[in-house]
This record gives C-alpha cells, sequence and structure tokens, in this order.
C-alpha cells in the first residue's frame, strides 16, 4: 500500500501575485502616513507659534511693551526679539548666561556644552553674529518647524543657531536697524528701539486679531560660508535689487521655474541663520509678496533694506500667529494688491496697504480693521 504526499506552497505565479498586493498595498499606505506624519509636523509648528505668541505677550505683561525685534541701546547690541523672550519659553538658563556673561566663549564652534576659553564676555554684550558664544547654541525646539529638513542644522561656524519664525514688520521693507529714523518706520507691531522706541499693544488699533505677530520662514539648506549661492525661491536671498518696488525683485524669478531665481543672479544663504542677531534679513518678515515667493535685499550686506517673505513646507501656504496669540494658516494664493506699488509711499506712515489682504493683515495701525480672511 502506497501513501500519496500532498505538497503546500506558492507557485512561483502565486508568488508573484501576492507581492504585487503587497506592493499595491504599500503604494496605497505610503502617501497616506506621509500625510499623517505632515499633519503632525504642521502641528508642531502651530503649536510652537501659540509658545511663541504666548511669550510675547507674557513678556509684554511685565515690561509693558512688545519685545523689540532688534536692541541698539546702551545695554544691548543689536540682539533679536527671540533673545528677549528667553525667560519666556523655558529658556532661563540661556538668558541668565547672556544676561550675566562670564566664561562664555567657546573653543570651537558647538553646542554650549563644549570647552570654554579664558575669554570673558560682559553682562549683555555677547554679539549675535559671534560663532563662539555658548548661549546661541541653546536647543529651543519652540524655535524650529519640524517640517523644515534643514531647521536642525546649526551650521556653527558662519551662522550659529537656526530659527523658522521671525517677528512681523508688517508692509514695510526697512534699512539697517542701526538707524533709528528708519527702525521707527516698521509698519507691523514690533519696531527697533535704539533707546527711547518700544510699543504696547495700544499702538495695533487694527486689533489684535486683524494684526499679524509671527510666521514662519524655511532655512537655507546647507553650512557653508556667507557668500554661498542657491536659486531656490525659498531660502535664497536675491541681492543687489532695490526692494522699494516689490516687482523688481519677483522679475528675477525664473519664467520656467517657478521656485527658482534665475541663473544670473546672485544670492545669499541667510534665511533662517543666526537667531539672536536682530538685523531684519535674520529676524523678521514683510508682508509684501505672497507666501512661498522672493526674498531680495538691496546690497549684499546684511543690514540692507529687504524683503523676507514668510514660507514654509507645508502644502499650499505658511502658518502665521496673530497679536492676539491665535494661529491660522495663510495660502499663497492670498490677495497680496499691487506689487510695482512704491514702498516708500507707506514706510512710516498711515493709509492702508496697496498689498492687498496680505498687506492689511500685516499692519498694525492703518485703520484696517475690516479685513476678512
Amino acid at each position: 500500500m502506497t501513501s500519496s504526499r500532498r505538497r503546500f506552497g506558492f507557485t512561483l505565479v502565486e508568488l508573484l501575485v501576492v507581492i504585487a498586493i503587497i506592493g499595491i498595498l504599500i503604494g496605497l499606505l505610503l502617501p497616506a502616513v506621509q500625510a499623517a506624519r505632515e499633519a503632525a509636523r504642521r502641528m508642531q509648528c502651530t503649536n510652537n507659534l501659540k509658545q511663541l505668541g504666548l511669550s510675547a505677550q507674557n513678556f509684554h505683561d511685565v515690561h509693558n511693551h512688545i519685545p523689540p525685534i532688534a536692541q541698539n541701546n546702551s545695554k544691548f547690541s543689536r540682539v533679536s526679539w527671540l533673545v528677549m523672550i528667553l525667560p519666556y519659553v523655558e529658556q532661563s538658563a540661556a538668558w541668565n548666561e547672556f544676561a550675566g556673561g562670564g566664561n562664555l566663549r567657546l573653543s570651537s564652534p558647538g553646542n554650549p556644552s563644549s570647552a570654554r576659553t579664558d575669554a570673558k564676555v560682559d553682562p549683555y554684550k555677547a554679539a549675535p553674529w559671534e560663532w563662539d558664544i555658548a548661549c546661541w547654541y541653546v536647543s529651543m525646539p519652540a524655535k524650529i518647524c519640524p517640517s523644515d529638513p534643514s531647521g536642525s542644522d546649526s551650521a556653527a561656524q558662519w551662522f550659529p543657531g537656526r530659527t523658522n519664525y521671525r517677528a512681523s514688520l508688517g508692509d514695510a521693507t526697512i534699512a539697517s536697524c542701526y538707524f533709528a529714523a528708519d527702525g521707527k518706520k516698521s509698519r507691523g507691531p514690533f519696531c527697533v528701539d535704539n533707546g527711547n522706541e518700544t510699543r504696547d499693544f495700544s499702538y495695533i488699533t487694527d486689533g489684535t486679531s486683524n494684526t499679524l505677530m509671527f510666521a514662519e520662514v524655511p532655512t537655507h539648506a546647507t553650512t557653508g560660508g556667507s557668500d554661498e549661492q542657491t536659486l531656490n525661491i525659498k531660502t535664497g536671498i536675491l541681492t543687489g535689487k532695490n526692494p522699494q518696488w516689490a516687482s523688481t525683485c519677483v522679475g528675477f524669478q525664473d519664467p520656467n521655474d517657478v521656485n527658482s531665481f534665475v541663473s544670473s543672479v546672485v544670492t545669499r544663504p541667510w534665511l533662517g541663520r543666526r537667531w539672536a542677531d536682530g538685523m531684519y534679513i535674520y529676524s523678521s518678515f514683510n508682508t509684501v509678496l505672497p507666501p512661498n515667493s522672493v526674498h531680495c535685499i538691496y546690497s549684499t550686506s546684511d543690514a540692507e533694506r529687504s524683503i523676507v517673505t514668510p514660507g514654509s513646507y507645508h502644502s499650499g501656504g505658511v502658518n502665521v500667529s496673530f497679536c492676539d496669540g491665535s494661529v491660522r494658516f495663510i495660502s499663497e494664493t492670498i490677495d497680496c494688491g499691487d506689487s510695482s506699488a512704491n514702498n516708500d509711499d507707506y514706510r512710516g506712515k498711515g493709509g492702508k496697504s496697496p498689498y492687498g489682504v496680505w498687506g492689511a493683515i500685516g499692519t498694525a495701525n492703518a485703520g484696517e480693521t475690516d479685513i476678512t480672511l
């Protein structure tokens, strides 16, 4: 009597069918997983802006004014609003180092735990552009958007520290923060304190729910020097173009690629670097050109008049926070009015913005109270 064994297993055809089905399922699920991850990152970015808005309000409660976008007085030298709010974003240790001075200098670029030199820094006098100041390397999650692939890179030697968040100058393009007269021409809630100028919430007559406070901007992707070139619209700053007329800057966008400048231009990699520096190219934004579009500066100096436009790696727009603490998502198709308007007609003056709804939510006291987003 013979017994027969039944064989169990897949044929080659069956195996190929199973592999194909698995591949199809992965193809269907992967976009959903990626979308869920981006939704979580965008939510974290929203929470960061909420925290920054709350910190600015707490600063106002203590000091009776909004933190200056930069300070140039007998006590401070060009430090940014982000430095001033350190105690209000759970970074008291970094603030105390800056305020206390002492042995802050690092022997090489890096984090605050790196070896320190014997050289001393006077209290409040650590220069924000110096790479060897320990407290400029503080890890502060609230200043980084997790959607930005370059946000965690410190780019130490040239640009210590990164941030994705900036303060609003409204629809005005301002020259160097060292010039007291120009520092007051901001049409947003922030201005420069050159020893005698601050603003409080009573300045915002357009309404805190109608006035931008903070927005996000992508950081430049590499760790190269200050003369590095990039044609990326989101992270490259077009140099040598007068932002008095925004259309001048837009004119150098590549007609064949809306995400790039034309190849003949000179750019700088300054976006998202030097979070402690109050110079406008590092600390502020303007509501002149639509989100995710062009940035430009008048020369190759970081102290010049500039347009910095909010942008992000979120699809279709950018997160912003308003002076009442609310956070909203602004589409890159928002009405931006007339990019050919002469900005000199509005800097430091009254009157409604020529830059549409986008310009209107940038102004703090231009009589624009009936804004609909």
